[in-house]
């Protein structure tokens, strides 16, 4: 069977002359551990009361919560239980178990406060524990608290034998059923159902309410800092199965692309129409996702496929799709609806399962980026296949703010909603350049239009560049990582990342406010974007430098310092 034991007010009982004693055993100097002791025993407290301190409490035993030394003290402590341990078992009279044939004999675990103990059910074995338990709380003044422990016996235990043992010490609770750190007590060969509250929680915590509203920038800092982290101590435990692992990095995918619930971005599969928008949803077939595209009337802009069916008979009006889609009509009826009125959804249309997978994913990729006629689509993979661009350096490891890595991110892969990604996607609307009337793209926003041209021409570069000569935004990007700005403008990090993104500002404000900037504000702007942002920065090594030097004005050169963590 498995003790597992919780000591009570850990800190807050351990006496000091059990301290005192435990020092002087390990060989510690008299001076040495007079010195220990009155750093644990100078400790006073007192009492706020409506705001005035009251009172002046001296405890006679205990050590501090959050003291440097206590960690270390309880350590020391804690080796008297583990001798204990050691002797009752020279004694042959607690025998432990082993995890393997060979492997040796395992009598106790310690953890923090928490201690497990391994012995057989016989009378013996309890009493020896028994006692061991006793003299420790006699000794150190701690106290096992039996509201919080338990026994877990193996699966052939008779029950009596279970009930005379709990009695015996005292413990009220069987374990197994619980967890413990966050992980099951007990766990067998079939992991999945075991853990799949990890993946339920990394749902629940996705699908929280202010998740929803999270920018790019802080949903990347989320996945990083709180979803990634959530199965990575289980992990470290147990082989987790792939299947949950998949499972895993599908509710990451979801929360990261996924702007409204149960709302993914995947080709539809009619359903009764009232979910499907005709203008910008894939369904116009079944084996490739095709969107309508044609001149829009206003009136028709937010029209759904609903709209396009007969109310009961749930067929579709004829004479409705010649007058919106009439080039579309045959593939359109080829479409079978809904007659019961279920719901539309989504298929994946490179698996046969229709349900989406990474290999299927990963063959789609390849075949694009083979493919000599997909240009646009190799070009919208953020050219996986060069070996000129270093995501790493060039975007990831930047030194600029992390909201614009996941901008350039987005510009590299296709993601921005410039108007010929939006072209793509079907949508006809504001797919020109607000300035000069040509197509929107990448290499035009930033680059070639003539208002970025003269936001550029504010950059005078060290080196002899002229940043509109750049064939496409990738060139530029690579090319002017590190460049040097001149005239000092008080910023050291680079440049292009925040222009770029001044110059998105600017656009969108063009755009949806109707609000024009002049080239110089936008230079002006974004360098005080960087500039806020580098200020912003904690410096390397200025503090730790500055306290290095205190200490060897006030110490001698012989003098040798030791950093240690408790931890």
């Amino acid at each position: 069977m498995a003790v597992k034991t919780d000591m009570s007010k850990t800190y807050d009982r351990l006496e000091w002359s059990f301290i005192r004693a435990v020092l002087g055993r390990f060989g510690f100097a008299t001076h040495w551990t007079d010195l220990i002791m009155a750093c644990i025993s100078s400790v006073s407290y007192s009492f706020l009361i409506n705001d005035a301190v009251c009172g002046n409490v001296v405890p006679m035993r205990g050590i501090r919560q959050g003291g440097p030394l206590s960690p270390y003290i309880f350590i020391f402590c804690g080796k008297v239980l583990s001798g204990l341990c050691k002797r009752a078992q020279a004694r042959s009279n607690l025998t432990g178990l082993r995890a393997g044939r060979l492997g040796p004999r395992i009598i106790h675990l310690l953890f923090a406060d928490d201690t497990m103990f391994f012995l057989k059910t016989d009378q013996a074995s309890i009493a020896s524990l028994s006692d061991i338990i006793r003299q420790y709380e006699a000794s150190s003044g701690q106290m096992i608290s039996a509201s919080k422990s338990s026994i877990s016996f193996s699966a052939k235990t008779p029950q009596e034998t279970r009930s005379h043992v709990l009695n015996y010490l005292g413990i009220s609770r069987e374990g197994g059923v619980g967890k413990y750190l966050g992980l099951p007590e007990h766990f067998g060969r079939r992991k999945k159902d075991l853990f799949t509250s990890i993946v339920d929680q990394i749902r629940q915590k996705a699908r929280s309410w202010p998740s929803r509203r999270l920018s790019s920038t802080c949903k990347l800092t989320m996945l990083k800092s709180v979803l990634s982290a959530i199965p990575s101590y289980a992990m470290t435990c147990f082989l987790l199965p792939m299947s949950l692992c998949k499972r895993n990095q599908s509710a990451l995918t979801r929360f990261w692309w996924d702007a409204v619930e149960n709302t993914k971005k995947m080709c539809w599969v009619i359903g009764n129409g009232e979910e499907t928008r005709v203008w910008r949803d894939a369904w116009i077939s079944t084996t490739s996702p095709i969107t309508p595209y044609g001149p829009v009337n206003e009136c028709a802009h937010n029209l759904m496929v609903a709209d396009l069916l007969c109310r009961e008979s749930k067929e579709w009006n004829i004479w409705k799709i010649e007058s919106v889609l009439p080039h579309l009509l045959p593939d359109i009826l080829l479409l079978k609806p809904s007659i019961t009125g279920g719901r539309d959804s989504y298929a994946w249309l490179a698996s046969k399962s229709v349900d989406y997978s990474t290999k299927s994913g990963y063959f789609v990729a390849t075949s694009l980026l083979n493919s000599p006629v997909g240009i646009d689509s190799q070009l919208s993979l953020a050219s996986l296949g060069s070996t000129t661009l270093d995501w790493q350096k060039h975007v990831w490891s930047g030194a600029f703010a992390p909201k614009l890595k996941v901008f350039m991110w987005k510009i590299l892969q296709g993601a921005l909603p410039i108007g010929k990604n939006l072209r793509k996607r079907g949508m006809l609307l504001n797919t020109m350049c607000g300035r000069c009337g040509e197509l929107e793209t990448v290499d035009h926003l930033f680059l070639h239009c003539p208002f970025a041209k003269d936001v550029w021409a504010f950059s005078l570069l060290k080196q002899s560049v002229i940043v509109h000569e750049f064939l496409s935004f990738k060139e530029a990007l690579i090319s002017l990582h590190g460049a040097i700005f001149l005239p000092p403008l008080g910023v050291s990090i680079d440049l292009f990342p925040w222009i770029c993104w001044g110059i998105w500002l600017a656009r969108n404000k063009l755009v949806f406010e109707n609000r024009v900037s002049s080239p110089s504000d936008v230079f002006n702007q974004s360098i005080s974007y960087a500039r806020e942002w580098q200020h912003a920065q904690p410096s390397q090594g200025h503090h730790h430098t500055s306290i290095n030097r205190q200490e060897q004005q006030r110490t001698s050169h012989d003098t040798i310092f030791v950093f240690s963590d408790a931890a």
